[in-house]
Formats: C-alpha cells, sequence, structure tokens
C-alpha cells in the first residue's frame, strides 16, 4: 500500500487532478459552469483542501489501480482504467447529483461526465506511467 511504486503513482495521479482540474474548471470552462449554475456558487475556493483532495483520490486510485493492472500491464490500461472511473464519477454520481442537488443545469452536468472520463483517463494514465517508472528502475538495477 505503501511501497515506491503507489507513492510515485499518487503524487503523478495528484499533480494531475489538481492541474486538470485547475486548468478546465478555472480556466476552459469557468464561465460556463457559472452561466449555468442553478443557484450562486461562493466564489472562496480552499487550495489546502483541494490539493489534499486530489492526493487522497489519487492514493485511493493508484491502489485500485495496482489490482485493477494486474491481467491488464500498460499505459492504455491506465488510460482505461481511469475512464472507466470517469464514467462512475461523472455520469453516475453526477446524475445522482443532479437528482438531489439542483446545482446546474442537466446539460452542465453532461459536459462534466464527457470532461470527468477524460480527467480520469488521464489520471489512470499518469498513475500507470508511475508504476512503469518504477518498475523499471527495479529491474535495471536487479
Amino acid at each position: 500500500m505503501f511501497t515506491k511504486q503507489t507513492l510515485l503513482a499518487t503524487l503523478l495521479g495528484g499533480l494531475t487532478l489538481y492541474f486538470l482540474g485547475w486548468i478546465f474548471y478555472d480556466l476552459v470552462a469557468g464561465g460556463y459552469f457559472e452561466e449555468n449554475a442553478l443557484h450562486h456558487i461562493p466564489e472562496r475556493m480552499d487550495m489546502i483542501s483541494i490539493a489534499l483532495g486530489a492526493l487522497i483520490e489519487a492514493f485511493v486510485l493508484a491502489n485500485v489501480y495496482r489490482h485493477w493492472s494486474v491481467s491488464k500491464p500498460g499505459h492504455f490500461c491506465g488510460f482505461e482504467f481511469g475512464a472507466w472511473i470517469g464514467l462512475f464519477v461523472g455520469l453516475g454520481a453526477g446524475l445522482v447529483f443532479y437528482g438531489t442537488a439542483e446545482v446546474h443545469t442537466l446539460n452542465t452536468h453532461l459536459v462534466d461526465a464527457a470532461w470527468n472520463i477524460v480527467y480520469y483517463g488521464f489520471t489512470g494514465l499518469m498513475i500507470a506511467w508511475g508504476y512503469g517508472l518504477v518498475s523499471k528502475k527495479e529491474t535495471a538495477t536487479d
């Protein structure tokens, strides 16, 4: 659980979640989400909580990926793994959230769902790459 591989994968995944989230939700689509909000969303952001949350998500994803990748090694497997997580979070949990809390329009949730597939897909790719980097180093030194 706390191997070199898992820690490197967690770091890479956490950085990916943090920076891709910031780029998309602030720079690329921030205006779209503000325009399609059904309620005023406060602009206060606690960046420490966001960074900590990204690291926790990445740690969990890295540990789940470790078990997933036993039968499917490779970087594409990492993207596939992340895309499945993105589908779960973006479309599954997103529609439940839409049905229980009126914060955004349905179209906004669908845009977010599509983004989550890509977002978590790239995160899975980086996690797979992190595992691959440590594996290559360890086999080279043996």
